[in-house]
């Protein structure tokens, strides 16, 4: 399928060879671009709030403020540890990885701090004539 995308984007022949026909259209080959989405994906744990139910599931510094679960990592046996795979297992392994903090909640987005509600009254929209339903910011 990926083969197929990086035909279209490129407008290359199908006898083109795949490999450098995805270079060329700049996709990352199909492994590499789901360990990248993996990596998000556990990084993006590190954003949860401190007492939301996945914490509660992991362990050490990384439960935050959440109590630990019957079955959560904390609470396995060695064993258990070495013979359980799973989602939980990676980002217990690699979330320790994240050097720096990351505010789940950030205190500029909050409702009536962003911008659209700080500067209310000097944005306007307007209809672009020609465009149809597109709209402008005018600042």
């Amino acid at each position: 399928m990926q083969r197929k995308a990086a035909l279209w984007i490129t407008g290359a022949f199908s006898t083109s060879p795949g490999p450098g026909v995805e270079a060329l259209a700049g996709l990352l080959p199909f492994h590499l671009l789901l360990e990248r989405l993996n990596y998000r994906a556990i990084l993006r744990i590190g954003t949860l709030s401190e007492t939301h139910p996945v914490r509660s599931l992991l362990a050490g510094h990384m439960l935050g403020k959440a109590k630990p679960h019957p079955l959560s990592y904390q609470l396995m046996s060695r064993r258990q540890k070495l013979n359980t795979k799973g989602p939980i297992m990676e980002i217990v392994k690699r979330l320790p990885e994240l050097t720096e903090h990351l505010e789940p909640l950030a205190s500029h987005a909050r409702p009536g701090h962003r911008f659209r509600d700080r500067y209310w009254s000097r944005i306007h929209f307007e209809e672009l004539v020609g465009v149809g339903h597109c709209f402008a910011w005018h600042v």
